[in-house]
């Protein structure tokens, strides 16, 4: 599953947001098993772009370069479905707070 979000913080993605990305993320880890999250700024269906980032890893988030206005791409492989419209929906939450 993939889903786009722009970038509404007026300071992009620096440090303090990619924190919280990064600790929602190896939250996920912990709760299911099998879970990946990456981001990118290139959509692809199978994130062969070559762009997408271990969204676990402040510094991956970080070299992105997300400028307010900008869209990052989330690409979630969980377990099952389900999971994934789970960790969507909560991600979607951190991202409105955040990002």
């Amino acid at each position: 599953m993939n889903f786009k979000y722009k970038i509404k913080n007026p300071c992009g993605v620096h440090a303090r947001p990619a924190g919280h990305l990064a600790t929602f993320v190896k939250n996920c880890n912990k709760k299911y098993d099998e879970c990946e999250i990456k981001i990118g700024k290139s959509i692809s269906a199978d994130c062969g772009c070559g762009d997408c980032k271990d969204a676990s890893q402040i510094l991956s988030v970080m070299s992105l370069g997300l400028k307010k206005g900008d869209e990052a791409v989330f690409y979630i492989y969980g377990p099952d479905e389900q999971a994934e419209n789970d960790i969507k929906r909560d991600m979607c939450d951190l991202l409105s707070e955040h990002f």
